[in-house]
């Protein structure tokens, strides 16, 4: 009797026990679930829907690499050679068409100049004593005082002396051309990109002083594939510089295909 009713005490608190922990275990579980289900509902993304539209026409933007050139790049120098006497530029310096860039040492030309000048005026003064002595001549040969042959030989001296005096303007306009080119001058608008020579420096005629790139409108090489060249004819275009926008104007277009990368060069 005692066994029993401890086997039956025991059997209804076994059954509290299990009560007891199913409750937490559904409730885990019924949480689990709910959980699964609003993660599910947020991983859901929300779309719109446009309408597409065909167009009959569409641009395409193409950049091409290209290098700007001056127009003029001018290696100056001396026409003859001479010891450099001052220099007026520097490198980097923007010069402008005619400007005195140096000029050589015009002592010697000078000297030689002022015998020129000398050996004018003897000639032209015995030009001027032979003219008069013929003068005279012609008057008594009128007269019968004198012979031909000595007006002759005053005609012959006449000759000479006036051939002396073109020889001497001729020597003079040289001597005078030597010392105009001995100052070299910018033949337009640039920047000095070299300079070559410095003060007291002899200088070969024709050796490079100066390296002068003009400046003011400028051009610019590109290449571009060969498909492209009708597009671009008779159009203008734009071009960047540095960041900057400049409008351009197609000069020319090359003849001959690179066959490295296989364009054709617009200017």
């Amino acid at each position: 009797m005692f066994r029993k009713s401890s086997l039956s005490l025991l059997n209804t608190k076994t059954a509290q026990w299990m009560s007891i922990l199913l409750i937490p275990l559904t409730l885990q579980a019924c949480s689990e679930v709910v959980a699964d289900e609003t993660q599910a509902v947020s991983q859901y993304l929300q779309a719109s829907s446009e309408y597409l539209t065909q167009q009959d026409s569409y641009q395409v933007e193409n950049k091409f690499v290209g290098k700007v050139i001056a127009k003029q790049d001018a290696n100056l120098g001396f026409e003859f050679a001479g010891i450099i006497k001052t220099l007026h530029a520097i490198e980097g310096q923007q010069v402008v068409k005619g400007q005195l860039l140096a000029e050589l040492n015009t002592q010697l030309l000078l000297i030689e100049r002022n015998q020129l000048e000398a050996q004018l005026q003897q000639a032209e003064a015995e030009f001027d004593l032979i003219e008069a002595n013929l003068s005279r001549l012609n008057s008594l040969s009128k007269r019968g005082f004198t012979s031909e042959q000595n007006i002759d030989e005053l005609s012959s001296q006449k000759r000479v002396v006036a051939a002396n005096i073109r020889s001497t303007l001729s020597g003079l306009e040289a001597s005078q051309y030597r010392i105009d080119k001995s100052k070299l001058l910018a033949p337009f608008d640039g920047i000095v990109s070299s300079r070559q020579i410095a003060q007291g420096e002899v200088i070969a005629a024709g050796s490079t002083a100066f390296r002068l790139l003009q400046t003011g409108a400028s051009e610019v090489t590109i290449g571009v594939p060969a498909s492209f060249i009708t597009q671009l004819q008779g159009k203008e275009h734009q071009l960047e510089i540095a960041g900057v926008n400049y409008a351009a104007n197609l000069l020319s277009v090359g003849n001959e295909v690179d066959t490295v990368t296989r364009s054709i060069s617009l200017r």
